[in-house]
């Protein structure tokens, strides 16, 4: 069962099954970070209005 609220990142070219969550581990925040932040940006361009509301980043 997916946890609600986790990020997921992978290297699809690595690893197309997706098997290894790279947005858990501390050296790739710096990849997922200004993802983060471009996908709020798009979310908020077409109005997705749950935007504001999803869970805080740990």
């Amino acid at each position: 069962m997916p946890v609600v609220g986790l990020e997921e990142l992978y290297d699809m070219e690595k690893d197309p099954d997706e098997l290894d969550n790279l947005a858990i581990k501390r050296e790739h925040q710096t990849t997922l970070k200004p993802l983060r932040a471009a996908l709020i940006v798009e979310l908020r361009r077409h109005k997705a209005g749950f935007v504001d509301n999803m869970p805080q980043v740990r």
